[in-house]
């Protein structure tokens, strides 16, 4: 994981790329803290929110498996929200919610609080695909 301080040292350079860092996935960017609890906190929808950074290698490898599963389980199917909260950009949103090493993931299911609970799982679409699959998608709504 990266961690907060490896990127206050670069903090110019990493303001350069934020663009980046979202624009390999299609998940929805939250930049705002009223914005965050609206979309996923208090929404009764799923949500799996991925807090990263643009200059963080991990986050990187993340983008290609959290496209996937957002294409999946976002676009295709309405099953879970998928979100991307770029910590330079929207560092306040990763304060309040405590975020100190990235890639952190966070899921909220209606039952877990404006805090949400941290995916401690691989960051690879089966793994990703499985915990949503079993913990986040009631088994009527795809029916």
């Amino acid at each position: 994981m990266c961690s907060r301080s490896r990127i206050v040292a670069g903090a110019t350079a990493t303001v350069a790329v934020c663009a980046s860092f979202m624009s390999g996935a299609r998940a929805f960017e939250v930049t705002s803290i009223d914005e965050f609890t609206d979309a996923i906190a208090l929404s009764d929808e799923p949500a799996m929110v991925l807090f990263g950074t643009p200059t963080c290698g991990h986050c990187r490898a993340a983008k290609p498996h959290w496209a996937s599963f957002e294409r999946e389980f976002w676009t295709e199917k309405r099953l879970v929200r998928v979100a991307d909260v770029n910590c330079v950009a929207s560092k306040d949103i990763c304060d309040w919610h405590g975020v100190t090493s990235y890639p952190t993931i966070k899921y909220f299911d209606g039952e877990n609080g404006e805090f949400g609970g941290e995916y401690k799982r691989a960051v690879t679409y089966d793994a990703l695909a499985a915990f949503a699959e079993h913990y986040l998608i009631d088994d009527d709504a795809d029916a």
